[in-house]
Order: structure tokens, then C-alpha cells, then sequence
């Protein structure tokens, strides 16, 4: 998604039977609604909702979110990547700054939504891969947004 609002409109739209179901949760009209979903389906290159005259349902693409951040940094060797995702674990990189608490941040916000972090070499230059997958239309997910 192109950011959190558009996340939450996704949301939003997933937990309703219609457009104008959530165009009336939104405070809009359906054509508003219809014109947002229309700008993000295009800005992601993928459709997200099979809209019917009467109801919405998510497309397989719809149903899963993956976002993902790449470095250029220094990677983390696969044999430590599990134990990154806990608190105050640190490589050994003493010049390094940081408190080994933002992976493990981000590892409880995926698992408090339902979603897994996984963390993988950078193919495009050295360096970590880091994702994280939801399930669009898991209510861990849509309750919190």
C-alpha cells in the first residue's frame, strides 16, 4: 500500500459487504470510494476487490499484504536472524549504534497482527531483505486499523 491511510481504507473496504456500505462509514459517496479503490488498484498495478452491483469480495491479491525493506548495510548472517527478532540481541558490531530493540518491535507488531517477519539477503546489493506478510482480510488485522 502506498502508505497507512491507504492501508486502513483497504481495511475498511475488506470489513464491508459494499461500496456504499463503506462510503457511509467513510462519511463519502460510493463514486468516491469507488475512485479511491480505482487510484490504489492502479498505483499498485493489481485489483484488489471484485465489486458486484450489491457486494465486494477480495481478489487473491487482495487477501494478502506484503511489505518489504531493503539496506545496503552490512546483512545479518542467516544462523542470527531468528535471534535479531528478540530483544536487545546485537550482532557484533560494536561500532555500530542501536539497542537491538527495533527488529524485535517490529517482530511483536507482526505477531500482535497476525503477520510474520522474514528476513533474507538483499539480491540486489549486499545487505538484508526484510518483509512482512499479512493476511488482508484477517481480523487481527482489520480490527486494529
Amino acid at each position: 500500500m502506498a502508505d497507512t491511510t491507504d492501508l486502513g481504507f483497504f481495511s475498511l473496504l475488506a470489513r464491508q459487504p459494499s461500496l456504499a456500505a463503506a462510503a457511509q462509514a467513510l462519511g463519502v459517496t460510493p463514486p468516491a470510494v469507488s475512485r479511491r479503490l480505482a487510484a490504489l488498484e492502479a498505483r499498485l498495478g493489481v485489483r484488489l476487490l471484485n465489486r458486484t452491483t450489491r457486494r465486494l469480495s477480495l481478489t487473491p491479491e487482495g487477501e494478502r499484504c506484503h511489505f518489504s525493506v531493503r539496506d545496503n548495510g552490512p546483512g545479518i548472517p542467516a544462523s542470527e536472524r531468528a535471534d535479531v527478532l528478540r530483544r536487545f540481541h546485537r550482532l557484533n558490531h560494536e561500532d555500530q549504534p542501536g539497542s537491538g530493540l527495533g527488529l524485535s518491535i517490529v517482530s511483536r507488531i507482526a505477531e500482535l497482527h497476525g503477520a510474520t517477519v522474514v528476513l533474507a539477503d538483499n539480491e540486489a546489493a549486499r545487505g538484508l531483505t526484510i518483509s512482512v506478510h499479512f493476511n488482508a482480510g484477517d481480523q487481527a488485522l482489520a480490527s486494529t486499523l
